[in-house]
């Protein structure tokens, strides 16, 4: 577990007021100009599309700066360290490689009528297709992340015909239907709720209310200038405030698809009501309070999983100096964060190699904790 200092106040940055959205109604004229925005999205050529993203991708550059900056002062990230770096590859460096891909899909798309893979579509041993989803093609990442795969697994009935569902028809101007949707914003990685609302914008061809963690509050003004395209043209609007204001935007008649990014305690609330009792009664009777489509990102307990082997000194330390990273980075507050090394018990090297990933914990240098609730919860945790 990486060792934290104490959470100083965020208060002192004058983040927006959480109360000030719902009270001067900004939530109902953010959705009135989602509307109508709504409408021209869904009549905007790929080409338009295309050329959106772009202006968004050199936005996104010229804001790269201030963004960083304003990352870390609301994680007191001192300057020239190494955590600098990690906010500028989990903000507007990972949001701009969003924007290169997506650039480089719709020209796909507008060529060939869908967007090129990373590779070969296989089948695994029960015919159900395996995609390959990363490295990407062109971007430096078998580089970069050099030996590492990702694919996905698609669910049973899914053939390389209707591998996007009906994401291209809402690109290519067959299905006509405006949509505006709500994004609740993660507020551990700057990137997430951005490029959450350029997802839902580019590719499912929503019009977007962004509802800002409280955490990132301060990052408004960053992102409505890095947005801006998308802004002017009515694709998005972004709003602070607490849960009175995420409630005034999901539950809102003219939205029709809701996203968020939060704990499982979260999703239920909002899905089937906070009082505990009728939480349980709508569950058994399958009766949300949410009756539209909801998509939800939750944390897990991830495991990173030692295969047994006779391996090198050199290869322990570099797999050793990944473990105690994905601990490490971002002070721990990543939804994939490490929670559990597994390891076989007589695996010859497992006490060298445990050894080895609490020394490089050890020359870390203790990282703040600024999400609310960590100390609490570690406190907890330890005691129990």
């Amino acid at each position: 577990m990486m060792p934290t200092q104490k959470q100083a106040s965020i208060a002192q940055q004058k983040p927006h007021s959480q109360a000030q959205d719902a009270r001067d109604g900004r939530v109902e004229q953010a959705i009135d100009r989602l509307r109508n925005g709504a409408r021209e999205l869904s009549h905007a050529d790929i080409a338009t599309r295309r050329d959106c993203a772009h202006e968004v991708l050199e936005q996104v550059v010229k804001c790269a700066p201030e963004w960083v900056d304003a990352c870390c002062r609301i994680k007191q990230i001192p300057d020239r360290s190494a955590g600098v770096g990690e906010e500028v590859l989990a903000g507007p460096g990972g949001v701009a490689r969003y924007l290169r891909l997506m650039i480089r899909s719709l020209d796909e798309i507008a060529q060939t009528g869908r967007p090129r893979l990373s590779g070969k579509v296989g089948r695994l041993s029960d015919g159900r297709l395996r995609v390959p989803m990363f490295p990407a093609r062109g971007i430096y990442d078998s580089l970069i992340f050099a030996g590492i795969k990702a694919e996905a697994r698609m669910q049973s009935g899914v053939e390389e015909s209707t591998l996007h569902g009906d994401r291209l028809h809402r690109l290519d101007g067959s299905d006509r239907t405006p949509r505006v949707g709500v994004v609740l914003g993660a507020g551990n990685v700057s990137s997430i709720p951005t490029a959450d609302s350029l997802t839902r914008v580019f590719q499912d061809g929503n019009a977007v209310l962004l509802k800002l963690n409280p955490v990132q509050d301060t990052l408004k003004d960053v992102f409505e200038e890095a947005l801006q395209p998308l802004i002017k043209r009515g694709w998005l609007q972004i709003v602070t405030g607490g849960a009175e204001v995420g409630a005034a935007a999901v539950y809102h008649q003219e939205v029709d698809e809701v996203h968020i990014t939060g704990s499982h305690h979260t999703h239920d609330a909002i899905v089937w009501g906070r009082d505990p009792d009728e939480r349980a009664r709508r569950k058994r009777e399958n009766d949300p309070i949410l009756k539209k489509p909801i998509t939800s990102e939750m944390g897990n307990v991830s495991p990173w999983i030692i295969v047994p082997g006779n391996y090198s000194e050199k290869e322990l330390k570099s797999q050793a100096t990944h473990v105690a990273a994905s601990l490490a980075n971002n002070a721990g507050f990543n939804c994939l964060t490490t929670r559990m090394i597994i390891t076989w018990k007589k695996w010859p090297d497992r006490g060298r190699f445990l050894d080895m990933v609490q020394a490089v914990l050890n020359s870390i240098p203790p990282r703040v904790a600024f999400y609310p609730g960590a100390e609490e919860r570690y406190a907890r945790l330890t005691r129990a």
